[in-house]
């Protein structure tokens, strides 16, 4: 199966609707979790489209969302906005294991602990659910993580999710 779809994109500004055959052509690509537009010189804003609500912070091709949901990007190309028809988000389990709120302290101690939480993947989201990071088989050498709060989902070895509260207080 093909990851990659061209989706129909919507013009925002209905002023510029008659120039239709001006609209850029938008490449989506989704794994079920994580959804990337490419778009050249383009901004990209996330839009959940349960809500329709743009996602704070959410502002990057890369979009890895903490909850399965619908989801469409704003693309700005110059000064014209684009939308993409909305992209279901349906990898994650329908309930993940909630573990215990954990506080690093250094950044050492944020590595070794980003390391030894799984054998697959550990993925970092800010507070309000935007993705941050992703570390693959407990491969972590430095953490870009500044104090402050936020949620990590475990892929567990046992093929398992969790999900966690994260508080990073540095004092190095």
């Amino acid at each position: 199966m093909n990851p990659y779809l061209t989706l129909s994109i919507i013009l925002i500004s209905s002023a510029l609707f008659a120039q239709s055959s001006d609209i850029p052509e938008f490449t989506v690509c989704t794994d079920s979790r994580q959804i990337h537009v490419h778009a050249e010189e383009a901004t990209v804003q996330w839009v959940n489209c349960d809500t329709r609500e743009e996602i704070p912070g959410a502002d990057s091709d890369n979009f890895l969302p903490l909850k399965n949901g619908y989801y469409s990007a704003i693309v700005t190309v110059g000064d014209r906005a684009y939308q993409t028809s909305c992209i279901e988000v349906n990898g994650w389990p329908a309930e993940m294991t909630k573990g215990e709120p954990v506080e690093l302290h250094t950044r050492v101690e944020a590595v070794e602990w980003i390391m030894n939480q799984s054998d697959d993947e550990v993925h970092i989201f800010n507070e309000d659910g935007v993705w941050i990071d992703t570390y693959y088989s407990g491969f972590a050498t430095d953490s870009e993580l500044s104090s402050g709060r936020y949620k990590v989902a475990i892929h567990t070895v046992t093929d398992q999710w969790m999900i966690r509260d994260l508080i990073v207080s540095y004092e190095d």
